[in-house]
């Protein structure tokens, strides 16, 4: 056995880590219609069998309907995730390596806000402190930073 402590076991309360090496959140971009399906358990599957202990999966999985995805995350209000996700932590496990996901909240879309609430937002650019109203014509600007100038 290695005496390197990356590759030692690691207690992490009731869970033992066979080493300290872990895949940090990403998202592949491989979920089919919000759901982990075969092509994501498999790329996380893989960096298992090469000695991952620990795998955090679901760049962002979005834990309701109005936090929409931006990058194809996995739609965790789903009840239809749940076989995909236990065979995701089944293959997982198959190789001794435990499994995490990161649920989000990624808010309210722009136009949510803007068109129910009316929105005032506060630019603070190069120092200066603007109050811009946001509707259909000027979201566009907001982002847009040379607009700003």
């Amino acid at each position: 056995m290695s005496k390197d402590p990356l590759l030692q076991p690691y207690q992490l309360k009731h869970l033992t880590l066979r080493n300290r090496i872990m895949t940090t959140s990403h998202e592949p971009a491989y979920p089919e219609d919000g759901m982990p399906k075969e092509r994501y358990a498999a790329y996380h599957a893989e960096r298992a069998k090469a000695g991952v202990a620990l795998a955090m999966t679901a760049g962002s999985a979005a834990v309701s309907r109005d936090s929409p995805p931006v990058f194809n995350n996995i739609l965790a209000y789903k009840d239809e995730v749940v076989p995909w996700i236990r065979n995701l932590t089944d293959q997982l496990h198959e190789h001794g390596c435990a499994a995490m996901i990161q649920l989000t909240h990624l808010g309210m879309p722009l136009h949510a806000h803007t068109e129910a609430f009316g929105v005032f937002y506060i630019n603070r650019l190069r120092g200066a402190v603007r109050g811009m109203a946001i509707n259909h014509h000027t979201r566009a600007r907001l982002f847009d930073p040379l607009a700003m100038q």
